[in-house]
């Protein structure tokens, strides 16, 4: 057995921004890149070596608002068409939320710069609504999130 070393950047346009079309585009990506290396697409998270992460945009043109009761809305379709894909690709067939809950990194900047049109670019503090929207970034439990969506709804 030998490995491949591949670190990939791809951009993909569509016409159309659905989990579906998410989905074909990350199909088509890794099928072209197993053609190109010659060897199998793995990942880590499912074959214990390969792939370990994908970085997709955290855009608000991406979020459809389907209801999914962990997040309560706002899910990103290309992060439900990528799970989607790897669920395809998984032995086990485990849901696209635990796929792409293992490999999915968001962009942060379409994230702020949300944050900037929302809550202005003025007045940042610690205590500032700006910071707080920020700071859902890296809550690290599902309360801290709803406890600081509580508190930004308060102001």
């Amino acid at each position: 057995m030998h490995y491949v070393l591949v670190m990939t950047f791809a951009r993909i346009y569509v016409n159309k921004k659905t989990s579906t079309v998410y989905e074909l585009a990350f199909k088509r990506l890794f099928h072209a890149i197993q053609c190109r290396t010659e060897s199998q697409v793995r990942w880590r998270h499912l074959h214990d070596t390969g792939f370990e992460a994908v970085v997709t945009d955290m855009d608000e043109a991406q979020l459809e608002g389907m209801k999914v009761s962990a997040i309560h809305s706002q899910y990103i379709d290309n992060r439900l068409g990528l799970g989607e894909y790897l669920s395809s690709v998984d032995s086990k067939n485990r849901p696209w939320s635990w796929q792409a809950m293992h490999v999915n990194i968001t962009c942060q900047v379409h994230f702020q710069r949300s944050i900037d049109r929302a809550a202005g670019t003025q007045g940042r503090t610690n205590m500032s609504v700006h910071q707080r929207m920020s700071e859902l970034a890296s809550c690290t439990s599902k309360d801290d999130y709803f406890a600081l969506c509580a508190l930004l709804r308060g102001t």
